[in-house]
């Protein structure tokens, strides 16, 4: 089983998905840190050195070549990988996508939180602004999702009940 978490940044994914690759024991992958080690750069520094057209390149041939050589696993991807390129027609027909929707009232106060990692948040302004703006932009692709999991206090549980 290939399971996909797709979202906004701070919706979860890669503290959920640890979790739930754990209860199923499968393989955690987190999208961004294999990204980071092919690259020997972190996210904000390849997009500071390269651009985002650059990163998001990467990002899909990552995201393929590592979605087709792992057998079963649990991956927490970039917020905006099923933005780009075929990404989200790829991982649905590799596996399962999940959506984990979470209120924008939320994810303003958790981003606020750590904003400064996260390269398409560091503009200047207001923070509530740039995720309503984000969620605008990617709700359509999100929603392509084999499945939604909606709440502001997501669990493990939720996402088990959900792969059934």
């Amino acid at each position: 089983m290939k399971i996909f978490l797709i979202g906004m940044p701070g919706s979860g994914k890669t503290s959920l998905g640890k979790k739930l690759a754990d209860n199923l024991k499968l393989s955690f992958i987190d999208l961004d840190e294999v990204i980071e080690k092919k690259e020997q750069l972190t996210i904000p520094g390849i997009f500071e050195q390269h651009g985002e057209d650059y990163f998001r390149n990467a990002e899909s041939k990552v995201l393929k070549k590592t979605g087709l050589a792992e057998d079963d696993f649990v991956m927490a991807t970039g917020g905006g990988t099923p933005c780009f390129f075929d990404n989200m027609d790829f991982m649905n027909e590799a596996g399962m996508t999940i959506y984990l929707k979470i209120s924008k009232k939320e994810l303003t106060i958790r981003l606020g939180k750590n904003a400064s990692i996260r390269p398409m948040l560091q503009e200047e302004g207001v923070l509530h602004d740039k995720v309503s703006e984000l969620l605008q932009t990617r709700c359509r692709y999100y929603e392509k999702a084999d499945v939604t999991c909606e709440s502001d206090r997501l669990t493990t549980k939720d996402l088990k009940t959900a792969l059934r």
